[in-house]
């Protein structure tokens, strides 16, 4: 009788090797897929002047409606102004001659357009066995036959497809050209199993 065991670790929608090889870098989880997009938006503009003088400070451009948020007056006026701005006292509209700090007026607004990029979906692989009689007397992983190892890609984007399911058995490189699922019958192994990525 031939006893065939398999070890599968699954991370991240890869396989990664045994822990026995912590000295060898260990490659990314797989590639980050993006796509640009082009959004309509209005651009806001607002200046910045001092209460004292009316002097021009600095230009805040918003893509919102409403007063620009402290984080934008620090990233278009700097720290400087904008420690000013958060920490200056409230401001009497009926006598402006004693306000300190700086007030914002609206200049404009303008139809823009810019590009986002957005993170897309991962395709993934989904692992299963075919042919596989399970030994009663022992664990789950040990198969009484030759199983066969099956890989079945699984693609959630519209319009692209898996073109192809590679990796490493035990060392050995397999490739499944043009198709999404990939199978192969696993040779025996000790009890220890061998390492698929």
């Amino acid at each position: 009788m031939a006893f065939v065991s398999l070890m599968i670790a699954v991370s991240n929608m890869a396989f990664s090797q045994n822990s026995a090889s912590a000295a060898e870098p260990e490659p990314p989880p797989g590639p980050d897929r993006f796509s640009i997009i082009a959004v309509e938006y209005t651009a806001f503009e607002w200046n910045l002047l001092r209460w004292k003088n009316k002097a021009f400070v600095c230009k805040v451009v918003i893509d919102h409606e409403g007063m620009p948020a402290p984080e934008e007056i620090y990233r278009d006026c700097g720290e400087t102004i904008y420690d000013n701005w958060i920490t200056q006292p409230p401001c009497n509209v009926n006598d402006v001659s004693t306000c300190k700090g700086y007030f914002a007026v609206l200049i404009g607004s303008e139809n823009k357009e810019k590009e986002i990029s957005m993170q897309l979906a991962p395709a993934s692989v989904w692992v299963s066995l075919e042919d596989c009689e399970h030994v009663i007397s022992t664990s789950t992983n040990i198969c009484e036959t030759k199983p066969m190892l099956v890989f079945r890609g699984q693609e959630p984007l519209p319009n692209e497809t898996i073109i192809g399911i590679g990796g490493t058995y035990d060392g050995q490189s397999f490739m499944c050209d043009d198709m999404d699922v990939c199978k192969f019958r696993i040779p025996e192994t000790d009890e220890d199993g061998v390492p698929i990525e």
